[in-house]
């Protein structure tokens, strides 16, 4: 299985606790690269988290979608 590039739109409780848990036990899997989150809090967690970088860090998924691939 080869790893995917993922962007995760909405970091509440299934986005940080399962998808994020899961790739950070399993990296050679998942990797996220971006998030949409309206909350900075979360927002700014799970990226620090995930090592995504601030251009990939998103108030909205209308943010989010603007943004090339």
């Amino acid at each position: 299985m080869s790893k995917i590039r993922v962007g995760l739109i909405g970091a509440g409780q299934r986005g940080k606790d399962v998808y994020g848990n899961y790739a950070l036990m399993h990296p050679e899997h998942i990797e996220f690269v971006a998030v949409a989150e309206p909350n900075e809090l979360k927002r700014k967690e799970f990226a620090e988290k995930h090592n995504i970088k601030p251009e990939y860090q998103f108030e909205s998924w209308e943010q989010f979608f603007e943004k090339d691939k």
